[in-house]
């Protein structure tokens, strides 16, 4: 017998009787009597309690960023303490823990897994059921890079990672050694960081969103971006050799350089894992250009503003000399080189007698020859920077006596 006028009966020859469908937590009153053909004994009576009642509304609270979860529920009547069993999900790995109150903390928790949870409340004697009570999930595990690919062309880079269970979404940061930093997020797995800045060397982690709590990030990867565009900052060139050596700085990112003269119808090219070139045996009487490549692992970088490079000037051509009896002189003319700001003509008679000549035109008149003198001509040119490669030499003979006594006499004579 017992609340609400529960009452049930077991009749048996054995020496024990089954009732169910009790209350919890409830008290009952037991009475036995025994009977034979005739008789019935004189009842014993005896007063039972049921076990405590299961608790009720479970909840679970994950504590982010660690392998903890707080479990909280309303108190089943008849406890007098509690216990959490959180069984992973299609297996036989169980967590738990025990508490005298309404709530209990359980520890090493996986990460990415299904719980399903039930709290058993205790008396001195007996557990409640504790049936399925509620699930709960962790945080996703942290997922990993697989690769990254730079986009080239336009500061951006691809990144893929292992697909990992219970996540909502994904956000990737990265953060390059200068302190930039870039982030994008997804839902699936992969996605493109954008706006990355040229030779630097980012270091990124993806994280997992969940429903409570997101992964801790994961493990980090080095993402190299395309090298900046190398700025020359130096030139020199030999006027003897016709040599140019253009060097640059180094650019974070570049496995080697490629650098280029060019100019009028020539062309050269220089490969290196340093951070200069040199040009040789040039061409003179050229306006170059010099421009330089940057190349990494996977792009290259925009090639350089171009800086000018003037080469000797080319020995002047086609050095003719015209002689002028009336005036003991001799008008000298040549073809001028390209880049040429003047020349220098050098005119030297066998008797050591030596003339000088500076013109920015192609021609030269010289006076005060010696008569009948031969006389050795080149010529030179030069540019604001280099004097350039003389003229084959050329000779002619200055007027002689004989030829300047007939210019005098000619009229007297009546010769024209």
């Amino acid at each position: 017998m017992g609340p609400n006028g529960f009452s049930k009966n077991c009749s048996t020859s054995n020496l024990t009787c089954f009732f169910s469908n009790l209350q919890c937590a409830s008290s009952y009153t037991v009475q036995v009597r025994s009977q034979d053909s005739l008789c019935i004994s004189v009842p014993i009576q005896t007063a039972a309690t049921t076990g405590p009642c299961d608790p009720v509304n479970v909840t679970s609270v994950l504590q982010c960023g660690s392998d903890k979860a707080t479990v909280y529920w309303v108190e089943g009547a008849g406890a007098v303490a509690y216990t959490v069993l959180a069984q992973e999900g299609g297996s036989h790995q169980y967590a738990s823990c025990r508490s005298n109150n309404t709530s209990c903390e359980l520890n090493q928790l996986q990460c990415g897994k299904v719980y399903n949870l039930s709290v058993l409340a205790e008396d001195a004697t007996c557990n409640s059921t504790g049936g399925t009570t509620g699930t709960m999930m962790t945080a996703p595990c942290s997922p990993s890079i697989q690769s990254s690919t730079l986009t080239c062309g336009n500061s951006s880079a691809l990144l893929t990672w292992t697909p990992v269970d219970g996540a909502t979404g994904f956000i990737v940061n990265a953060t390059a050694g200068n302190g930039h930093s870039v982030s994008c997020s997804s839902h699936t797995a992969s996605c493109s960081l954008t706006d990355l800045l040229c030779g630097q060397i980012y270091s990124a982690s993806v994280t997992a969103r969940g429903n409570q709590c997101d992964s801790p990030p994961g493990p980090s990867a080095n993402i190299t971006t395309t090298p900046c565009s190398p700025v020359v900052t130096s030139k020199e060139y030999d006027c003897g050799t016709s040599t140019a050596v253009i060097s640059w700085p180094y650019a974070a990112g570049t496995i080697r350089f490629l650098a280029w003269v060019a100019g009028e119808g020539y062309r050269d090219s220089c490969q290196t894992t340093n951070t200069s070139c040199m040009f040789r045996n040039l061409p003179c009487g050229l306006d170059f250009n010099l421009t330089v490549q940057a190349q990494g692992a996977e792009c290259n970088s925009s090639i350089s503003a171009s800086e000018s490079l003037q080469t000797v000037p080319c020995a002047p051509e086609n050095v003719s000399t015209t002689t002028l009896c009336t005036t003991h002189s001799a008008l000298i003319t040549w073809v001028g080189s390209p880049g040429a700001v003047g020349h220098n003509v050098t005119v030297t008679g066998q008797d050591g007698h030596t003339h000088l000549c500076h013109t920015n035109s192609t021609t030269c008149h010289l006076t005060d020859l010696h008569c009948g003198e031969t006389y050795s001509v080149t010529a030179t040119s030069y540019s604001r920077t280099c004097t350039g490669i003389q003229s084959a030499p050329s000779s002619f003979r200055a007027a002689t006596l004989l030829c300047l006594l007939l210019v005098r006499t000619a009229p007297s004579l009546g010769l024209q």
